[in-house]
């Protein structure tokens, strides 16, 4: 729960930044910045990127010989990088249904 409140506390900092300077843009691409990067960590930590069969064969090598408790650690921190995402890509969805332009 922690992560979710640190992701809506960036979002509402930027969201407040964004009002102060009038720079609609600027305020969309940190926003944007904000979800995306701890999602494709998020994505790292989980091997969701890894493409061809030589690359899982070589992953699933890799998962056989991690310990429970790494694998276990990089799930956590998998899932809290989505939870601090979360609130900014829902804004940066809202922001965008009503941009006008």
């Amino acid at each position: 729960m922690k992560y979710f409140i640190t992701g809506s506390i960036m979002a509402v900092i930027v969201l407040a930044v964004g009002f102060i300077s009038g720079d609609r843009d600027l305020m969309l691409n940190m926003i944007g910045f904000a979800a995306i990067v701890p999602l494709m960590l998020a994505g790292v930590f989980t091997g969701a990127f890894l493409g061809s069969d030589g690359v899982r064969n070589e992953a699933r090598r890799y998962h056989d010989t991690e310990t429970p408790e790494n694998r276990k650690r990089k799930n956590k921190w998998a899932t809290n990088l989505v939870l601090i995402a979360l609130p900014n890509l829902v804004l940066l969805i809202v922001l965008l249904s009503f941009n006008d332009g």
